[in-house]
């Protein structure tokens, strides 16, 4: 016979697995703004593209590529590459981030939601009213450093690796990752194929997107995986 004993131990939630420690997330995110950083000094109130961007530059227009696209696609290449370009777009980017944060507010995760808000909105800010007039990195009338459409897509896949990791762990973020950034490597691919910039704005519009979603991941109060507690449950005795 099973009856159950009222009085018997509440099993009690036990420790958050695979816990994001916020110092490695700031530290990560510092590196990558010394990274943007040197590349800025390097090509500070400039023109003219250096070394790696002349070679980016030839891989991005080979013609190998040209009949990669053409072999995916009957579409011409230069619209394809408008198309890949767009996904760094600031209304896309910031409407997925936008989605996330509703999912994260549907699971009642604050901190989710405001990391999703937050982090592409600095990245942009960063992006477009202080970088790109600090360094006046130019391209005709237009300046270059850094990327916004590489930093709108960097961020936006750093957020969506960071919530991966918050609900599900660490091993569906691991899994997911490489598929992810595929898509700022991909915008980066479109951008330096247009001549709308040069492969280190590129770049440094990666580092600067990335590092912007860390920096706001390490300085919100809990960075950690979020599980759900276990329900309570009675305990149950033989006789």
């Amino acid at each position: 016979m099973i009856t159950v004993d009222p009085d018997g131990p509440v099993p009690q939630p036990g420790p958050v697995p695979h816990r994001l420690s916020r110092r490695w997330l700031g530290l990560a995110s510092v590196l990558l703004f010394l990274l943007f950083a040197a590349l800025a000094a390097r090509v500070y109130s400039g023109s003219t593209p250096l070394r790696v961007d002349r070679a980016a530059s030839r891989v991005a227009n080979s013609a190998t590529l040209t009949q990669a696209v053409h072999g995916l696609s009957r579409t011409h290449p230069k619209s394809v590459f408008n198309e890949v370009a767009n996904l760094g777009s600031p209304v896309l980017a910031l409407g997925v981030a936008g989605a996330l944060a509703a999912m994260a507010r549907h699971r009642h995760d604050r901190l989710a939601m405001i990391l999703c808000l937050a982090g592409p909105v600095v990245a942009v800010v960063l992006t477009e009213l202080v970088a790109k007039p600090v360094v006046h990195r130019h391209m005709g009338n237009a300046l270059t450093y850094p990327s916004g459409h590489t930093t709108d897509a960097a961020s936006v896949a750093t957020v969506v690796v960071l919530v991966l990791w918050r609900w599900h762990g660490w091993r569906m973020a691991l899994r997911w990752a490489p598929v992810v950034a595929m898509v700022p490597l991909a915008v980066s691919l479109a951008v330096v194929r247009l001549r709308w910039h040069f492969a280190t704005d590129a770049l440094g519009g990666i580092a600067v997107g990335v590092a912007s979603v860390l920096g706001v991941a390490a300085i919100l109060p809990d960075a950690r995986p979020l599980t759900r507690p276990a329900e309570p449950e009675l305990a149950v005795s033989r006789r």
